[in-house]
């Protein structure tokens, strides 16, 4: 019987709030090793907010985060930082490479 392979990322019902304003309610999906994946929505939906809490930037009011299986809110800020990488959306993009590339 072979082994079940972890997502390289879960996010599992995360909610966050800032004050009264929710801006993440009950999200929750995988990303397995290798996809190159997007997030795309209107201004203020909380793609900033998503992105800080898979690298425990913002911690969720509820649900939890999995990085290759793990928790991270268990793992070291630092080392977890270093293993994922990410491009935000902006100025910061060199417009001469592709998204990929980026």
């Amino acid at each position: 019987m072979q082994a079940e392979n972890k997502p390289a990322m879960a996010v599992k019902n995360l909610s966050f709030a800032y004050g009264k304003n929710k801006v993440l309610r009950d999200v929750s999906f995988d990303i397995k090793e290798g996809d190159i994946t997007t997030i795309m929505g209107a201004n203020g939906c909380g793609k900033t907010t998503l992105l800080k809490m898979v690298n425990a930037l913002v911690m969720p009011d509820e649900g939890s985060v999995f990085v290759q299986g793990r928790a991270t809110s268990e793992l070291d800020p630092v080392e977890l930082r270093r293993s994922v990488g990410y491009a935000i959306q902006g100025s910061v993009l060199f417009p001469h490479l592709t998204v990929e590339q980026n």
